[in-house]
């Protein structure tokens, strides 16, 4: 526990995350806050021996096969800090104001939420997938968004609403499928 507290608040290294709705400490997660050494720990240090013994088109290909996966993640990092920003929740235009925000992850049931904002008084959220490809905006992605929103946590709310972000725009078919089941795109 004395390296954690050291990594997070004297090197400022590390960040101690809890669901948002359900902040319980054993949930907790750690994430390092440095993007370089994000890509460093997940891809270059576990598999070192590649570059040790000179099958560095080995370590290549397994960073390009993931490398999806990772940007994905960065990605969700910068709709946090756009979240942040008062001009982008202008541009939302909630009917609440955002009380907090944050990732939300429930592991019982197995399902993460990229960001969850609400508002405690009017009973009122916000849930936000981040979609680096907008063409992963399918009908199944859809239909497992759903199901998210049926989890007991959102039950204290009397109104929902549901968004996903992209790095680029949407074509029309997607809009469409958004629109029909209440998504905002943007």
């Amino acid at each position: 526990a004395v390296y954690f507290n050291r990594l997070e608040s004297y090197f400022c290294l590390i960040e101690k995350r809890l669901p948002l709705l359900n902040p319980v400490k054993s949930e907790a997660r750690y994430y390092l806050k440095d993007t370089l050494l994000q890509f460093w720990f997940r891809y270059i240090y576990r598999r070192m021996s590649y570059i040790e013994k000179g099958a560095s088109r080995l370590l290549w290909n397994y960073v390009r096969e993931d490398l999806s996966n990772y940007q994905g993640a960065v990605f969700e990092g910068l709709c946090h800090s756009l979240f942040a920003t008062a001009e982008f929740q202008n541009k939302l235009a909630l009917p609440f104001s955002v009380w907090e925000y944050g990732r939300h992850w429930d592991g019982k049931e197995a399902v993460e939420i990229d960001m969850v904002a609400y508002d405690k008084q009017k009973r009122s959220a916000l849930i936000l997938e981040c979609k680096l490809n907008p063409k992963r905006i399918t009908r199944q992605f859809i239909h497992s968004f759903n199901k998210k929103i049926e989890l007991s946590v959102f039950k204290r709310f009397s109104s929902i609403q549901k968004a996903v972000i992209t790095l680029t725009s949407v074509s029309n078919q997607q809009k469409q499928l958004c629109e029909k089941e209440g998504i905002l795109s943007l």
